[in-house]
C-alpha cells in the first residue's frame, strides 16, 4: 500500500503535494467503488477466505456483472428478501 508524503514534506515540494493528492483521489475512487460493490454483492461484506486468484477473478467477474446490470438500467434491489436464496452462492 502507497503512504503520502507528511504534510511538512508536501508544503515543500510541490511533486510531493501532486502525489499526495492524487493517491488520495485515488484511494477515494477505490472506496467508492467498493462501496457500490458491497450494495450490489454480499460477498463483499466479510473476509473472504479463497485463494488470491479466485478472490481476483470474483472481483473481475463482480465488476462484469456489475456493468451488464448497469447498461440494462437496472437498479439494486431494495428487498432482500427476494434474493436471500442467492446469499450462499
Amino acid at each position: 500500500m502507497m503512504r503520502s508524503y507528511p504534510r511538512n514534506q508536501s508544503k515543500t515540494d510541490s511533486t510531493k503535494a501532486i502525489f499526495n493528492y492524487r493517491l488520495s483521489r485515488a484511494r477515494r475512487t477505490t472506496e467508492n467503488t467498493f462501496g457500490i460493490m458491497c450494495q450490489y454483492f454480499r460477498v463483499f461484506f466479510t473476509p473472504i477466505n479463497i485463494l488470491p486468484d479466485t478472490v481476483n477473478n470474483l472481483i473481475m467477474a463482480a465488476c462484469i456483472i456489475h456493468n451488464l446490470l448497469r447498461d440494462e438500467r437496472m437498479e439494486c434491489p431494495t428487498d432482500s428478501t427476494e434474493n436471500d436464496h442467492i446469499r450462499d452462492v
